[in-house]
């Protein structure tokens, strides 16, 4: 479940700071960015965006504002159609995607049984520490009326 804008950007602020990072005005417009859109945005789609109302950031900011998330914990990084990067600074814990093969568009899906595969997967790996990643692919619903009814993945 996601948490209310202010108070993911209030807490990712403060996680920030404890780690020994400045909040600068251009990392707080990545933060915004990440916390408010559920399209899985690119770090070039969250630079044009940053850049439009802080034309001086760098796309070498955005990207390691991005690193720093990842390993904090709070964003994910997905590898979607094209080898393209996108992020998911909403829901940054592990869950599942629909991915659509023909655009590119990534949606969330609520699947809590993942939570039971990992603790399933985890017992007879002993002492790994394991995560997760589950994505479906396919057409989105969009792709599929463009295509005539033909949902089969390229």
């Amino acid at each position: 479940m996601t948490e209310p804008l202010e108070e993911r950007l209030d807490r990712l602020s403060r996680r920030l700071r404890a780690a020994g990072g400045r909040v600068t005005s251009e990392r707080l417009a990545i933060l915004r960015v990440l916390a408010a859109d559920e399209s899985h945005p690119s770090a070039d789609t969250i630079y044009r965006r940053v850049a439009a109302e802080l034309p001086s950031i760098s796309l070498a900011t955005v990207y390691k504002t991005l690193t720093t998330l990842q390993r904090m914990g709070e964003v994910l990084e997905l590898t979607a159609v094209q080898g393209e990067c996108r992020y998911d600074g909403m829901r940054p814990e592990p869950h599942p995607h629909l991915i659509c093969t023909r655009c590119g568009s990534i949606a969330n899906l609520a699947l809590e049984d993942v939570e039971v595969l990992l603790r399933l997967a985890a017992l007879p790996a002993g002492q790994w520490t394991l995560t997760t990643r589950v994505d479906f692919w396919g057409y989105c619903p969009q792709c599929c009326a463009e295509v005539s009814g033909d949902t089969r993945p390229e």
